[in-house]
């Protein structure tokens, strides 16, 4: 069988977000399982926005728990994206 993010029937999430100014927003996602082996998932983002065209936002998906569990089987990822629009 293959890992996939469905093992338990039984999770809490919550997202948060907040603008800073009219550039700058964040956000933070966490889900939590629960289970004999907890274990969570964490996103937060933050968005700066330069103008109309140009949209940059670095992120993160971290895993916690421990390796046998549904989200601790996965590595953190990190990321940068620059959106060009025109």
């Amino acid at each position: 069988m293959s890992p996939n993010l469905l093992y338990l029937h039984f999770y809490m999430a919550t997202t948060l977000s907040y603008s800073f100014n009219l550039f700058l927003d964040a956000s933070l996602l966490y889900i939590e399982s629960f289970n004999d082996q907890n274990s969570r998932f964490i996103s937060p983002i933050i968005t700066y926005i330069l103008n109309d065209y140009n949209t940059f936002t670095l992120g993160a998906m971290l895993t916690c728990g421990s390796k046998s569990s549904e989200f601790g089987m996965f590595s953190n990822t990190y990321y940068f994206n620059h959106k060009l629009s025109f």
